[in-house]
């Protein structure tokens, strides 16, 4: 089958996740691409274990250092390019894996890669890429899960009204929700409040 993403009518998604983006502090941008960083790293972690390729070490210690800038403000730019240009060299080509994990592993990788170059230039379009690429993740998964054609007619919305896809929405909205309303207390507690995106078991 072939995988194909379409714009899971993205003005629809804009509207209720990455309209709070311009009301949120720097700080709580970058909570939020962490939170969606640490749900997407199981997968590279599975395809690691497949595949028997990549350095999940790499990743966790690109996740050690965003979690020490948020809690300690600890910004070391020399470490960014360093962490940036190591994380490129574990990021999965598609086209050299026959498996819809490295599909996954490359969304896990850039998820980080964004969320790091936003530290370095605040720009909300690599915040907008994380949300994204949790989308694109969930797209992929469903169609293997369900084993969909993208012939159907019916394809867009059956991806649409899958109960993972919706529930991704609403998880997004809600952390979102609940960074307005953070006052900088618990921090520890918000970073590890987090689940996995997909069940991998169901493929």
């Amino acid at each position: 089958m072939e995988l194909a993403l379409y714009e899971l009518n993205m003005d629809e998604f804009s509207s209720n996740v990455f309209k709070r983006l311009p009301i949120l502090t720097d700080l709580k941008k970058t909570i939020f691409a962490y939170w969606c960083c640490k749900r997407l790293l199981p997968n590279y972690v599975k395809f690691n274990e497949l595949e028997n390729w990549g350095d999940i070490n790499v990743l966790l210690d690109a996740l050690n250092y965003l979690e020490a800038y948020l809690i300690n403000d600890e910004y070391d730019e020399g470490k960014i390019r360093e962490l940036l240009r190591i994380i490129d060299d574990v990021i999965p080509n598609t086209n050299d894996f026959d498996t819809i994990y490295a599909s996954f592993a490359l969304d896990a990788c850039s998820s980080i890669y964004e969320t790091l170059l936003f530290l370095k230039d605040k720009k909300n379009e690599h915040i907008i890429s994380v949300g994204s690429l949790m989308r694109d993740t969930v797209d992929i998964f469903i169609q293997e899960k369900e084993k969909l054609d993208y012939n159907d007619p019916n394809f867009e919305v059956k991806i649409k009204q899958d109960p993972f896809m919706i529930n991704e929405l609403n998880r997004q909205t809600q952390f979102l929700e609940k960074l307005l309303k953070y006052k900088g207390d618990n921090l520890v507690n918000v970073l590890n409040s987090y689940d996995a995106i997909i069940d991998l078991s169901l493929l």
